[in-house]
This record gives structure tokens, C-alpha cells and sequence, in this order.
């Protein structure tokens, strides 16, 4: 006998969703800003600064954030910094659990092997500050172009390599890095992100198998994929692929309209989007995700629609189960 369940049913045993807790969802930091309103970085202006940067996330009701390299760079922390950061989170009342580190692949040209240095380091302090997971990247460094637009993934990046020297580099880096998160107790998550080595179901998947580690899972970002101005593959079937093999899940989605020329994108709510996240996350259920959930949002009213995210992802995770109906 199969049971099969509704679409955009979470599935639950004796009323207690078994995929995460409200606790466990995390606001993400793309858009926060990395300078103050003196031009000044946010990286050197100290405790009182970070505090006032962190408080706003409390405020709009996270218990958790997930530290970002590009809010500050903690990879290049001294021991006194990331005690203040420490610090800073303490007196917010907020946990960091998790770190993400972007831009920084480790198949860059000509920077791999620093890219590698950064990375490492980021492992020892995301330990220190006492967090359980690191999210990287091959994202490749922005563009001119893309810095200067207004939504950066509406001028093309630049592609990773697909040729056998440039995938032996990927697998032999990651795998440094996997076999030290694991001395430190960290798990790993590899972030899905366009005409990278991980821009593609197969080819994320087939990185992972190379990897070869029980500390690194996927994180189905498909998100990354469905703003680009292009055909892309369907958001369900994405997530069926990548959410059994998946320890972590950035969220966030997009209108999505085709037009003559092409297609018409820009940043919504988790709830307007094209992605149906009450499906996905019955998705997730079925996959046996058991991660985190990281809230992104790149619209200019960033905060607000992290604060709605969050109020309806922990309406559909207490939601009642809807009768279940077997063949």
C-alpha cells in the first residue's frame, strides 16, 4: 500500500511537523549593508556598530542569522574580533548557527589557492563563534558590469571551466576543506548558482559523489536559477532532485514573467512567487530534509519581506495536517 499525500501538505506524526522548528529559520544577510551611513565599513566600526546592525533582525522576530563574509568578513577575524562579534550576537539575543562564504570559489582563475587560504580560515572561525554548518559557493567574482547594475544577475557572470583540470581542482580543494570542517565538528553545504560547477542537477550532484563526504550536502538555492533571463528547468522538479542530497536551503523567490524579448523578473515574497513553497516544503518533507532555512530577499524593502517570509514559513510548519488519502 502507498500513501500519498496532498499537494502542499507538511507532513507531521502526532501533530509535530518532523522537518524544523521555527527556531530554525534563519535571516540572511545579502542585503544588509557592509558600510554605515558615514561611508565607513561596518568591519571597522566596532561592538556598538555590529550591535545596531544585528538588532533590526531581532526585531522583526529571528532568534538566528546566518553570518555573512560579505556583511563582514569573518574569514579575515582576529581572535579579539570574533570575540566581539560573539558579543554583539549575545547582547541581540540572536544564535548564528550557520556562516556562508561567497565569491570566493575555490576554481577562481588565478586565485585558487587563496580562495582556498580565505576559506579555510572561515571553517576556524565559523567553530569559534560556534556554528554547526558553512554554506560556500562557486560563485565567481562579480563583474563591472553586474556591480554596477541594479540587480546584478541581469548581466551575464563569468562561466566556470568544464574541462577535466578545472574539475580535479574543484574536487581536490572542496575535499580539504570537508576533511578540516570535520575535524571541527561543521558540516559543509554547496550552493546552487548559475554556469558554475554546481549550477546544474547533474552536475552538483556528481560534485558531491566526487567529494565523497558525510559532512557535505547541497543547498538547492534554485532561486539563483529561476531570476535569470533565460529557460530554466522547472522549480518542483529542481527541488525532487536536489532536496534528498540537500543539509541547508537558502529561500527566497521571484515574479516571473516571459515577454517578447525574453522574461520580466523581479524579487517577491516567498508567499507570490513562482515557487510554491507550501509544495516545497512538503518537498522537503518527503526528501527527509532536515536543515536549516535561510530567508533571502534582494529587494529594496529587504527587511519587510524578511519579516513577512518568516511570519508565513512558520504558518505553513504549524499548520494542521490535511487528510492524508491512500491508494
Amino acid at each position: 500500500m502507498t500513501i500519498t499525500y496532498p499537494i502542499g501538505t507538511i507532513i507531521q506524526h502526532d501533530g509535530v511537523s518532523e522537518l524544523i522548528s521555527s527556531q530554525e529559520l534563519l535571516a540572511g544577510m545579502v542585503k544588509a549593508p557592509s558600510l554605515l551611513p558615514s561611508g565607513e565599513p561596518l568591519a571597522l566600526a566596532g561592538l556598538n556598530a555590529w550591535v545596531g546592525a544585528l538588532l533590526p533582525f531581532h526585531q522583526v522576530g529571528f532568534h538566528g542569522v546566518e553570518i555573512h563574509d560579505g556583511w563582514l568578513p569573518f574569514p579575515q577575524f582576529t581572535p579579539s574580533e570574533v570575540d566581539t562579534l560573539r558579543t554583539a550576537l549575545a547582547e541581540t539575543s540572536l544564535r548564528a548557527p550557520s556562516v556562508a562564504i561567497a565569491r570566493k570559489s575555490v576554481i577562481e582563475p588565478g586565485l585558487e589557492d587563496s580562495h582556498l587560504e580565505y576559506t579555510l580560515r572561515g571553517l576556524e572561525v565559523a567553530h569559534e563563534l560556534g556554528a554547526s554548518l558553512v554554506c560556500l559557493g562557486l560563485h565567481p567574482i562579480l563583474t563591472t558590469a553586474q556591480k554596477a547594475a541594479n540587480l546584478f544577475w541581469s548581466e551575464p557572470g563569468r562561466k566556470d571551466s568544464t574541462d577535466p583540470e578545472t574539475w580535479a581542482t574543484a574536487v581536490r580543494h572542496l575535499k580539504a576543506i570537508a576533511r578540516r570542517a570535520e575535524t571541527l565538528g561543521l558540516e559543509v553545504s554547496l550552493e546552487l548558482y548559475e554556469d558554475t560547477l554546481l549550477g546544474t542537477v547533474d552536475s552538483c550532484l556528481k560534485l558531491l559523489s566526487d567529494i565523497d563526504s558525510p559532512i557535505v550536502g547541497l543547498n538547492p538555492d534554485i532561486g539563483n536559477l529561476l531570476r535569470l533571463d533565460r529557460p530554466v528547468d522547472h522549480w518542483r522538479e529542481l527541488l525532487e532532485a536536489l532536496l534528498p542530497a540537500s543539509n541547508y536551503w537558502h529561500v527566497k523567490n521571484y515574479t516571473r514573467v516571459e515577454t517578447a524579448s525574453g522574461f520580466q523578473i523581479e524579487p517577491t515574497t516567498l508567499e507570490n512567487g513562482v515557487i510554491d513553497y507550501p509544495q516545497a516544503l512538503a518537498l522537503a518533507e518527503q526528501g527527509g530534509f532536515d536543515g536549516l532555512i535561510v530567508c533571502e530577499q534582494y529587494s529594496d524593502d529587504w527587511l519587510e519581506v524578511l519579516q513577512a517570509n518568516r511570519i508565513f514559513l512558520e504558518g505553513l510548519l504549524a499548520s494542521p495536517t490535511p487528510a492524508r488519502a491512500e491508494k
